[in-house]
């Protein structure tokens, strides 16, 4: 697996993010702590209080990035810990003073929330909404939204379908904060054994879903969770229920929405799904993108360096067929695929297929430190010994990583003339080389 910053990559995958303590780092080295006011003394304002606390896993894990503090579990569990802690710490000063109101009520409520205290937290926001904030109100629909959550945990299911109700009669409404309130809801119905009021609120979140726009890559990978945990969901229950066309068809969409993000993880998922329901790969009908128009496209490229190819967007390439193929120079099953990627170069170059080698900078080969100009001279070098006729995109960033969800390599997308992803394959076993293929010659063949 490819080196990344871990801790950010860490952040984007978590709910809550927050602020600034210094904790002892894994290097041995203990930071100065930050000295605090008293609580008595602390007069900073309720948002100034939840805004410190808000943003503190954030500027931890970024410190962790400049000092270059070795990811790991433990650490990133201990600056949550101290997150939830400082928030206990700032609640208990709200609460203690007598003239809170209005969005303080708020701010308290949410603190409650991040210090993991559910009782108080939910008592918090019923009181804010019971001073009848005007709509909109951001504020409101977060407190009905965490309400929501919190009755659910709680198993308080009708007081969980009041503040849902609540939420979609009031504005400001957000698509993101509609798909939340029904994938919570389908949760808590699953749990309650409630099976067709889970599908019902199931449904809805999977139709929100595929009808979101792309989300920001920083917002990613919290979208892939979504998308993960509805369609696991909706697929259990239409198990349970013996409905196999209906858990076809989820499979079908997490395949479709896995090709439009693009998300290896979901394509992963929708392959796992189809084996357990015994649903052969070629009776999966997956291919919104050959006709749509209106379908996201996948991320430019970022590359730093070209290796016998001229800069090039994809968008450049609108028209031909693009196998783009992530890899490394050190991961040997990589390397095994160079045979037929070379193959393929030379069997469709001339009927519109080009390929791109996209890998990155690692700083060594061959157990040597390198610079980057020393990497680029050793690629240049590594590509004429594999004999490989197709060129190199190399990036000095994470960017396309994380862009295109590559968790393991080798990993190959195709997109197709129209650019819309139309195969993802994770492995370099001889049956995706033949899934590969077959996918090239289909969409060489259209127009």
């Amino acid at each position: 697996m490819r080196r990344s910053s871990s801790y950010l990559i860490a952040l984007l995958l978590c709910a809550c993010v927050s602020a600034p303590l210094l904790v002892r780092a894994q290097s041995g080295r203990v930071a100065p702590e930050k000295t605090e006011a008293p609580a008595s003394t602390d007069t900073r304002t309720a948002s100034a209080l939840y805004e410190e606390v808000e943003k503190y896993v954030r500027e931890k894990f970024e410190q962790f990035n400049r000092e270059r503090v070795p990811y790991s579990k433990e650490l990133a569990a201990e600056t949550f810990a101290e997150q939830r802690a400082m928030a206990a710490r700032y609640a208990k000063l709200l609460a203690e003073r007598k003239t809170l109101a209005g969005d303080d009520l708020f701010y308290l409520a949410m603190l409650y929330r991040l210090a993991a205290n559910t009782d108080e937290a939910r008592e918090a926001f019923k009181r804010y909404l019971d001073t009848k904030p005007a709509s909109p109100s951001e504020h409101a629909q977060t407190a009905r939204i965490e309400l929501i959550a919190l009755a659910a945990e709680m198993e308080m299911l009708d007081e969980a379908e009041q503040a849902r109700a609540d939420y979609l009669k009031n504005q400001p409404q957000q698509p993101e904060g509609r798909l939340l309130a029904a994938s919570v809801m389908a949760s808590a119905y699953r749990q309650a054994k409630k099976y067709d009021l889970a599908l019902e609120r199931g449904r809805e979140a999977l139709e929100l879903l595929k009808t979101l726009p792309a989300p920001k890559q920083e917002d990613k990978s919290e979208r892939v969770e979504s998308i993960k945990t509805v369609a696991a969901l909706l697929v259990q229950l239409y198990t349970l229920k013996n409905k196999p066309d209906e858990a076809k068809a989820v499979v079908e969409d997490l395949r479709a929405l896995s090709f439009e993000l693009p998300s290896p993880a979901l394509f992963r998922q929708s392959e796992r799904m189809a084996a357990s329901l015994g649903i052969e790969e070629r009776d999966l009908k997956t291919d919104r993108a050959s006709s749509a128009k209106s379908l996201p496209l996948p991320p430019e490229i970022v590359a730093s360096e070209w290796i016998d190819q001229k800069p090039v967007k994809l968008a450049d390439l609108r028209g031909r067929v693009v196998l783009l193929d992530f890899w490394a120079h050190w991961c040997g099953p990589c390397i095994s695929t160079f045979p037929t990627l070379r193959e393929w170069h030379d069997k469709y170059k001339e009927k519109g297929l080009v390929i791109l080698g996209m890998t990155n900078y690692f700083g060594e080969a061959e157990g040597r430190e390198l610079t980057p100009a020393e990497e680029l001279d050793y690629l240049r070098r590594f590509k004429k010994r594999f004999r490989l006729p197709y060129g190199f995109a190399i990036s000095e960033t994470d960017d396309n990583d994380i862009n295109y969800g590559i968790a393991s390599i080798p990993t190959t997308f195709l997109i197709d003339r129209r650019g819309h992803v139309r195969l993802i394959s994770l492995g370099a076993s001889r049956s995706e080389e033949k899934e590969i293929e077959a996918m090239i010659k289909r969409l060489l063949d259209e127009k």
